[in-house]
């Protein structure tokens, strides 16, 4: 993505699976804050799905918080 600011990141494992998920914020070159959930097949490290970006502007006023990852909710 152009204008990516920031990218940090906590990888969370499937039990018994190699695939990877990870929930990415960031901030884009518009100052939107941004949420994706990037999927990483572990068997073939190429193999890499993400959501669509879902991008918000912060109140006015405000400026967006740091970069974080955080890990996926237990199902």
């Amino acid at each position: 993505m152009l204008g990516l600011l920031g990218l940090l990141g906590l990888t969370v494992t499937a039990c018994g699976s190699n695939d990877r998920n990870e929930v990415v914020t960031f901030t884009d070159a518009h100052g939107r804050v941004c949420t994706i959930i990037v999927n990483t097949d572990g068997n073939e490290d190429s193999d890499v799905d993400s959501s669509a970006p879902d991008c918000e502007y912060p109140p006015q006023g405000h400026t967006p918080g740091p970069a974080t990852y955080a890990p996926l909710p237990s199902p």
